[in-house]
C-alpha cells in the first residue's frame, strides 16, 4: 500500500491588509481573529503539521502567544500563496495548503475535502465551493464555475456566463508541491492582476483545478463590518 502524502497547512498573514489593516489581530470574542483560524484548522485530520506564514514581528508574538507555529516571510510577496511557498519551499511536505487568515470559521472538514481531492489522478490544486449565487450578487463575492467534472473553468468578481452554475468560492487552495511551485515561479496573469484572484494564475498555466462543494460558506472578515457578521454565525 502506497504511504500517505505528507501535508502542511499554512496561513499566510499580513499585518497591513489593505481593507482592513491589523485584520488578523482584530479582537473576536476575545482573541485575534487569527487564533480563531488557527484553532478550526488544527481540527483538519489531514494536515500533518500547521503554521502561519507572516510578514511582520507583530503577527509572530500573537502566533506565540497562543502557542502557534509561525515563520517570518519576505514583505514583498504577490499573494497568500506566493507566501505560503516560501514557508514550505524548505520542508519535505509533499502536499500545501493555503489556509486564508481571514476565515475564523473554516471548517476543518473543508480542509479534508480538499486534501482528499488533490488525490486524486490529475488534480494540481483543489478548492471549494458553497452555495449557488444569484447573477446579481455583489462584486465582494467570488464565483467559480466548473465542467461536468467538477473541474474549475473560471474565477471571477462577475457573474460567469460559460459553465455551470455560479457558486460561492471558499478560499482554501491545497497544492501539490510540484504545483505550488509552478505557481510561485510563474509571471502574474493578466486576469489575475485584473480580478485581483490568484487562483487564477494556475489556471493560466494550465493547471487542473478540482473544485469540491459543500453546502454552505460561512463568512469571512474583509472589512471591520464584517465581524458582527461572523459573530451572529458564531450564535
Amino acid at each position: 500500500m502506497a504511504s500517505r502524502a505528507s501535508v502542511l497547512g499554512v496561513i499566510p498573514v499580513r499585518l497591513a491588509s489593505k481593507r482592513f489593516p491589523e485584520k488578523a489581530l482584530a479582537s473576536l470574542q476575545g482573541r485575534p481573529l487569527l487564533h480563531h483560524v488557527y484553532a478550526r484548522a488544527l481540527k483538519s485530520k489531514r494536515l500533518d503539521h500547521l503554521v502561519v506564514a507572516t510578514d511582520h514581528p507583530r503577527i509572530v508574538e500573537a502566533v506565540e502567544s497562543f502557542g502557534g507555529n509561525v515563520c517570518l516571510t519576505r514583505p514583498d510577496h504577490r499573494t497568500g500563496s506566493d507566501r505560503v511557498w516560501e514557508a514550505a519551499k524548505h520542508t519535505d511536505f509533499s502536499q500545501i495548503v493555503n489556509i486564508q487568515g481571514d476565515q475564523p470559521l473554516v471548517d476543518p472538514a473543508c480542509i479534508d475535502l480538499c486534501v482528499d481531492a488533490l488525490n486524486e489522478p490529475g488534480v494540481d490544486m483543489a478548492t471549494a465551493a458553497g452555495q449557488e449565487l444569484p447573477p446579481d450578487a455583489p462584486s465582494s463575492v467570488v464565483r467559480v464555475v466548473t465542467d461536468p467534472q467538477n473541474f474549475a473553468l473560471g474565477f471571477s468578481r462577475q457573474h460567469i456566463s460559460r459553465g455551470g452554475s455560479n457558486r460561492r468560492h471558499i478560499g482554501i487552495y491545497a497544492f501539490q508541491r510540484s504545483a505550488l511551485s509552478a505557481f510561485a515561479n510563474h509571471p502574474q496573469a493578466a486576469e489575475e492582476i485584473k480580478e485581483g484572484l490568484e487562483q487564477l494564475r494556475v489556471l493560466e498555466y494550465g493547471g487542473r483545478v478540482k473544485v469540491v462543494f459543500v453546502r454552505s460558506a460561512a463568512p469571512s472578515v474583509d472589512m471591520p463590518e464584517d465581524l458582527q457578521a461572523v459573530m451572529n454565525w458564531m450564535e
